[in-house]
């Protein structure tokens, strides 16, 4: 598999930036597919990517804290 094509794993820090994009993509389609405007599309965006940063950041200090403590 090419190296551009694979998820980064959760113990690799650009999880947290790959959980705010996808965050704020989903949110703003939620936004678009409930047909709110521009500006409110934006918020929801924003919204969404503090929800995937925070999403990302647990996740990589779970797993990280998995493997420093030996499972």
């Amino acid at each position: 598999m090419p190296p551009i094509a694979a998820l980064p794993s959760p113990s690799d820090p650009s999880i947290i930036a790959f959980t705010a994009a996808l965050g704020a993509f989903i949110q703003s389609s939620w936004a678009r597919w409930y047909g709110h405007d521009r500006e409110s599309r934006a918020h929801a965006a924003i919204d969404g990517s503090y929800a995937g940063t925070a999403f990302g950041l647990l996740a990589y200090f779970v797993v990280n804290a998995f493997a420093i403590l030996g499972r």
